[in-house]
């Protein structure tokens, strides 16, 4: 007895190789080396999107005076600091994932990581511009 798979050779259907409910249970997996890049463009990219930021927040007439006569108030620190924090661990932990591991989650650890790194950019823009009025 040979070790070949099961075909159907039903007349007039094209011979296919019957599968099992674990193969159709198997969803393909994104692509470990893509999501290495975009996970390294996210870490490449965080300290110009943020530096980026503060120079459109302080691009406004409020943010030049406050800089030439003083009196600037902090942005709000918790704010600020929770996207902050959270894209670099999401970014981090997504760059050093074992390629073995669950690519699904990995993925969604990397959308987490724009999503924080996306979401910061924005805080910085309002906020910013808002707390120096």
């Amino acid at each position: 007895m040979t070790n070949m798979p099961d075909t159907d050779t039903t007349p007039g259907t094209h011979a296919h190789t019957r599968t099992t409910g674990d193969d159709l249970d198997a969803a393909p997996q994104p692509n470990s080396r893509a999501l290495t890049l975009w996970a390294g463009w996210g870490l490449g990219l965080f300290l110009p999107m943020v530096l980026g930021s503060w120079l459109i927040a302080l691009a406004t007439p409020e943010a030049a005076q406050c800089l030439t006569q003083g009196g600037c108030p902090p942005p709000p620190s918790a704010v600020f600091w929770v996207p902050f924090w959270s894209a670099l661990a999401l970014g981090f932990t997504a760059l050093c994932w074992n390629r073995q591991g669950p690519q699904r989650l990995r993925a969604g650890v990397i959308a987490a990581q724009w999503g924080a790194q996306l979401t910061l950019t924005m805080v910085i823009v309002t906020v910013g511009a808002s707390s120096l009025h």
